[in-house]
């Protein structure tokens, strides 16, 4: 049976070592990662195919995580 479970590096003392995250949009009303435009508001993005402006943005893990999206 496969684990659940992640293992926990510890971060690099050197920043420039550290891994860049990936940054993902994920549309509210669609329901999946989209590669949202920004409007001209500073943290709002609009969804290209349902044109709505609910979208929530993070790390690929962290939205992943939080919306339940299966890889």
């Amino acid at each position: 049976m496969a684990s659940d479970l992640r293992t926990i590096t510890p971060i690099p003392k050197d920043e420039e070592k550290v891994p860049s995250a990936k940054l993902v949009f994920y549309c509210k009303k669609c329901e999946e990662l989209v590669d949202a435009k920004q409007t001209k508001k500073k943290f709002t993005f609009r969804c290209p195919k349902c044109s709505k402006e609910e979208i929530a943005f993070g790390t690929e893990e962290s939205v992943r995580n939080h919306y339940r999206i299966k890889t």
